[in-house]
């Protein structure tokens, strides 16, 4: 299976990194092949455009696309809508942080969004969930 895993770039915490790591260790461990734009990604284009199309062919030819979100990621929600575009289905990686951020903020929403859109299970739902930072509560919500 092939998957291309939406996270932060610019603004991705050291925190955040850590647990993305461990998530994406878990998903290739179980053999799946993972595109992570912010390891596998070339993004010495000023404007982003190479990027971007680098990303739209990737996901093109990917099974599903799961999701970190943080509210903060402006790249996240570009790449989520061309996900949509595309038909792909959804997995949230940091389900305790959208599920946690619907309950605060009501109405609609990009995570409420994701919540009614992905529906499959992920493979660390099944496990353990690192998408709690210790020292700041749910992840992307401080």
């Amino acid at each position: 299976m092939k998957v291309f895993l939406i996270t932060p770039v610019r603004s991705l915490t050291g925190w955040e990194r850590n647990a993305i790591e461990i998530y994406l260790h878990n998903l290739e461990s179980h053999d799946v092949q993972v595109y992570w734009p912010f390891r596998d990604t070339d993004y010495s284009d000023p404007s982003g455009l190479s990027a971007s199309t680098r990303h739209r062919e990737v996901m093109k030819g990917s099974d599903e696309v799961h999701i970190w979100w943080n509210p903060a990621s402006e790249e996240s929600i570009f790449l989520l809508g061309m996900a949509w575009a595309m038909g792909k289905r959804l997995a949230i990686a940091n389900s305790i942080t959208v599920k946690e951020h619907v309950r605060q903020n009501a109405g609609r929403s990009f995570p409420a969004l994701m919540l009614q859109w992905g529906v499959k299970k992920t493979i660390k739902e099944s496990r353990h969930e690192p998408d709690r930072d210790p020292k700041r509560g749910v992840a992307g919500t401080e």
